[in-house]
């Protein structure tokens, strides 16, 4: 996305394409190149900072054991959520149904 930063983060502002001037310098946008950050990738997962933590998260939280997601999420209840919330999308439905207390969850399985 952006080649000539060789972060895996680069910020990125918005300016007029008449005047080249940047009128709106309170927005700003942060791209996070995953890519990258996985050739920087770090072996000790305690080691990380908080933002690298839920990067590392987003390239890996679907791949990853339980020794490693409980390292990640650990001591942040944010993160925990996140992978809770992920955890979901893998469940059967009718795992999920009953989860959410679903009488009918069955009835829901057998629709789809």
């Amino acid at each position: 996305m952006c080649p000539e930063e060789e972060h895996y983060t680069s910020e990125q502002i918005t300016l007029s394409k008449k005047t080249q001037k940047c009128y709106l310098d309170r927005i700003g946008f942060t791209f996070i190149e995953l890519p990258k950050f996985e050739k920087q990738r770090h072996k000790d997962l305690r080691k990380l900072s908080q933002e690298e933590k839920f990067y590392y998260f987003l390239m890996h939280a679907p791949k990853s054991g339980p020794e490693q997601l409980a390292v990640l999420t650990q001591r942040d209840t944010v993160m925990r959520k996140a992978y809770q919330e992920l955890d979901k999308f893998y469940w059967a439905r009718r795992r999920y149904c009953s989860m959410r207390g679903n009488k009918n969850a069955s009835a829901i399985t057998s629709q789809s």
